[in-house]
């Protein structure tokens, strides 16, 4: 029996399914959060492109301090800082309630608020995914990682349905309290987790003692070990380009339901949804998929599959069909989980925090690129047009990860054995 087989009958440690109920709740509130920012900011502004400046600001973070913030993610106790990270976006959000209820809220505060919230993600983002690792063993590892994706887009399904009806019927206010209740019960849900102390980092020293020639020279040391691993670049190559496809379709998605389907907020919301559903299904699917068809196969087909899916989105005329194709994009998206999960087993977990960060910083530049680009483009070119050529350029890298995978065998057997 193989040990992706194996690991179907063992059982995932209790304090795994603690740390999914703080995020699936925290996904929740995030897919509410996307429908209040882009609804208040057209309102704001009545202007769908200013969509991307908000989406922007929130990709600035990344590229400012990733690399940094995954230095200390190796050095520094990881569930401290996931809490400390809740804490402050919940703070943040109870700021922008303020602002709204007493009629100060401006579009540039809400890019502001963008700004901060994106900082905390990125903390809470890189301190999860190792603490991940701290939790749940190497062969357990796709079906957590598969199992916190399904979970946390069924948070996403059920934010975006009731956010655009809340939006609709109510206001963004009610909204923005949600997400930030939500990040104060993660809080607490992952300030209760326990953690395998022996994968903890060594020698824990407080954040704030550290030399700036420390950091510099542990972000070196991880550029030298990064550039040791071409599968970990390829894999992190890829996860970059259905990462941004999914930058892009955010953009345009407003605009989209609005000005072309003409379906309003509720319409956006059960499109949006659309995709999370096809999330769920693709991640309850994924590691049954990868133990009978194998890694390379579905690291192949997903973006193959993504591309048609979103040339279909890209000729929808009613609502329905847009959302089964939104459904189908969902599916073939979670290649990008596999993706992930590879490059977790070939990783040392003492630099999980520096690589998973140098390559953020890699998805925050390619998302604001994306972001601008799209929301000008969203002006002055047709949005149908737009999303059959990004459709276009996610099956060239389907048909490059076919190149490499087919010729190469490395990435093939290491991954599949760690499964």
């Amino acid at each position: 029996m193989s040990l992706a087989l194996q690991s179907e009958s063992r059982q995932l440690p209790r304090s795994y399914f603690v740390y999914l109920v703080a995020y699936t709740v925290s996904m929740l509130g995030t897919g509410m959060q996307f429908i209040a920012n882009s609804w208040l900011v057209m309102q704001l502004t009545n202007r769908g492109g200013a969509v991307s400046l908000v989406l922007a600001a929130g990709a600035i973070p990344g590229i400012l301090f990733s690399t940094a913030i995954g230095t200390y993610v190796d050095r520094y106790d990881r569930k401290k800082l996931a809490v400390a990270a809740d804490i402050f976006r919940g703070v943040v959000l109870i700021g922008v309630v303020y602002l709204y209820r007493a009629g100060l809220l401006t579009a540039p505060q809400v890019y502001l608020m963008s700004f901060l919230v994106a900082f905390g993600d990125e903390v809470y983002t890189l301190a999860a995914t190792v603490l991940v690792r701290e939790i749940v063993s190497k062969d357990l590892l796709l079906r957590a990682n598969s199992t916190i994706s399904m979970m946390s887009q069924g948070g996403i399904l059920v934010g975006t349905a009731l956010g655009g009806l809340i939006v609709a019927r109510s206001s963004p206010l009610t909204v923005i309290v949600i997400n930030a209740a939500s990040f104060f019960f993660s809080s607490l849900c992952i300030w209760a987790i326990r953690v395998d102390h022996e994968l903890q980092p060594n020698g824990i020293v407080q954040a704030g003692r550290r030399r700036l020639s420390q950091v510099l020279d542990e972000i070196c040391a991880a550029w030298r070990y990064i550039r040791s691993l071409r599968d970990v670049i390829f894999c992190y190559a890829m996860m970059t380009v259905i990462r941004a496809t999914l930058f892009f379709i955010n953009v345009l998605l407003p605009p989209f339901s609005k000005n072309v389907l003409r379906v309003g907020a509720q319409g956006f919301g059960y499109i949006d949804a659309g995709f999370a559903v096809g999330a769920v299904l693709g991640n309850f699917a994924l590691p049954r998929a990868s133990a009978r068809f194998g890694h390379r196969a579905l690291l192949v087909a997903g973006p193959l599959a993504a591309a048609g899916s979103l040339f279909a989105f890209s000729a929808a005329h009613g609502l329905v069909t847009a959302i089964g194709a939104y459904v189908f994009l969902g599916i073939a998206c979670q290649a990008g989980v596999l993706y992930m999960t590879v490059s977790q087993t070939l990783v040392d977990i003492q630099y999980q925090g520096r690589v998973h960060a140098t390559f953020n910083v890699v998805f925050a530049a390619s998302s604001l690129v994306v972001y601008l680009l799209a929301g000008y483009s969203a002006d002055i070119v047709p949005i149908r047009g737009l999303y059959a050529t990004q459709a276009a350029l996610l099956g060239v890298s389907g048909l490059f990860a076919a190149g490499w995978l087919f010729s190469r065998h490395t990435l093939l057997l290491r991954s599949e054995e760690a499964a």
